[in-house]
């Protein structure tokens, strides 16, 4: 591990929050992407692109965790089979793994309607394998991330409870924290998605109606993530902080401003993974001087959220996951 708990606090928080929030956008996925519901489309389709990009920028986060990369390949080659870590170790790898193919039977009548004689749309055409729905496929690889997604929660509270130091780690709401709090993520980032996304002339690329339904329940799951916290901590600081969170994404979920919304929720989400790496406490330090030993390392959070930034960009631009715009198509 990092010689300074900080540096680890804040890489595990990142790796625990990106794996969460990618959970919680699959299964955001899943009413259109599974199941065809027609209303669900579009907001399947952005969680479906919140959930490759954090899929993949997580194990970039947990590597950075563990300081040196060197030491996963010693967990996967000495690593004890009963162990959380390497519980975690294996599960990650499967879950991407999964989604990526649960991905691609979704898009891939998307991809074989790919027209154009250009280099994008050749490559579309020979992703596709000729199209299809694939549909016993697309069951196993659902069933596959379902179980290994919320195996990494399950296994990433183990983690955490097999440490003795930190005994408000010794709760079973772990593993329902870092489930509420990667949902408000994956919500959240959903919501700032179909902002940025929208196509010219509108100001959101969902229906209204259906944005309005992701900025209740961003709210709700704030609500949530704050009772969480209080049966975790009790009346701390930390848990007035997300109640006001909460109460304060109410205002503009009123006005319609889901970015805003959703910009809350991604920042109390992953606030609320880093106090729990933290053991309910505050920041360590009491001065700038404390920490600038650390900040090399946790410069590199700005990497992560850019490599991120840059995997939504790529997705987006690369492959067929937000889809066309006209109403009634999927």
């Amino acid at each position: 591990m990092p010689a300074s708990p900080l540096v680890w606090q804040v890489w595990t928080a990142q790796f625990l929050f990106l794996a969460a929030t990618s959970f919680g956008a699959f299964l955001l996925a899943l009413p259109g992407r599974a199941f065809g519901h027609p209303h669900w489309q579009r907001v399947s389709r952005l969680g479906l692109l919140v959930a490759l990009a954090c899929g993949v920028a997580a194990p970039v986060a947990l590597l950075a965790g563990l300081a040196q990369p060197a030491r996963a390949l010693t967990i996967y080659a000495r690593g004890n089979g009963s162990s959380a870590m390497t519980s975690v170790a294996w599960m990650l790898p499967c879950y991407l793994g999964a989604l990526v193919v649960f991905a691609w039977t979704t898009l891939r009548r998307d991809l074989a309607a790919a027209e154009g004689p250009g280099l994008r749309a050749k490559l579309h055409r020979i992703a596709s394998l000729g199209g299809g729905g694939a549909p016993r496929l697309r069951l196993l690889a659902m069933i596959a991330a379902a179980g290994c997604g919320l195996g990494l929660l399950i296994c990433g509270a183990r983690v955490l409870t097999a440490v003795p130091a930190r005994e408000l780690w010794n709760t079973p709401l772990l593993p329902w924290i870092f489930a509420v709090a990667g949902l408000a993520g994956a919500l959240g980032l959903a919501l700032v998605l179909d902002r940025s996304c929208a196509p010219a002339g509108s100001r959101t690329l969902c229906e209204p109606r259906m944005t309005a339904l992701l900025a209740w329940g961003t709210v709700a799951a704030l609500a949530i993530l704050a009772g969480l916290g209080w049966g975790w901590m009790g009346g701390s600081p930390v848990v007035t902080a997300l109640a006001g969170a909460a109460g304060l994404a109410l205002l503009p979920a009123l006005l319609r401003a889901g970015w805003l919304v959703g910009g809350i929720a991604a920042a109390s989400g992953w606030g609320m993974d880093w106090v729990v790496l933290a053991g309910g406490q505050s920041l360590p330090g009491s001065s700038v001087a404390d920490l600038l030993p650390d900040l090399p390392a946790l410069s590199g959070l700005l990497g992560a959220t850019g490599l991120l930034l840059f995997l939504v960009i790529a997705l987006a631009g690369s492959l067929p996951v937000l889809g066309p715009h006209r109403p009634g198509r999927a």
